[in-house]
């Protein structure tokens, strides 16, 4: 790698430019697992969580939204929990908290219904994630509780460990 171009020089907007393509690239490629994970209940109701006139202008948004209704145009109910995960991160960001917390509940349930640890572990430890940086200590600690006692279950030990440092 050149001088002047190591990772820490990439704006930070560019690379979530290039995830937001690639998410969509993958979306494009993907198929529902199988039919039983290729339920509709709740997947038309996840565009319904921001309908398109709430939705920021932006590059990012309009790439995560567009690999969303992709998903739910598939049936694919695990990319669209993914989905809901990576918008409710960028709306956390965005200092969005009710609307991250509204994307990670829809996540969580679509999650759920599919069985799905590892979306369900991501999303509850989202909202813990959320309710900390509001204050709400209580509520985090009860979120990242039930997130690590599912990678507990599954086994996931990199993303058990994240949970642990917050």
């Amino acid at each position: 790698m050149s001088r002047g171009h190591t990772p820490a020089a990439v704006p930070r907007h560019l690379v979530l430019a290039v995830c937001g393509l690639l998410l969509l690239a993958a979306c494009s490629a993907r198929q529902a697992r199988s039919p039983a994970e290729a339920t509709t209940r709740g997947l038309h109701t996840a565009l319904d969580v921001i309908p398109p006139g709430k939705r920021p202008s932006s590059p990012v948004f309009d790439l995560y939204f567009r690999a969303l209704e992709e998903d739910v145009r598939l049936r694919n109910s695990f990319g669209v929990a993914t989905d809901l995960t990576n918008l409710a991160e960028l709306y956390e960001r965005r200092s969005e908290a009710e609307t991250a917390l509204a994307l990670y509940q829809k996540s969580l349930e679509i999650s759920s219904e599919s069985s799905d640890q590892m979306g369900r572990a991501r999303a509850l430890s989202g909202m813990g994630a959320v309710h900390s940086r509001q204050g709400d200590y209580r509520r985090a600690l009860d979120y990242h509780q039930r997130a690590f006692e599912v990678t507990q279950h599954i086994g996931e030990v990199p993303y058990r460990s994240a949970i642990l440092r917050g």
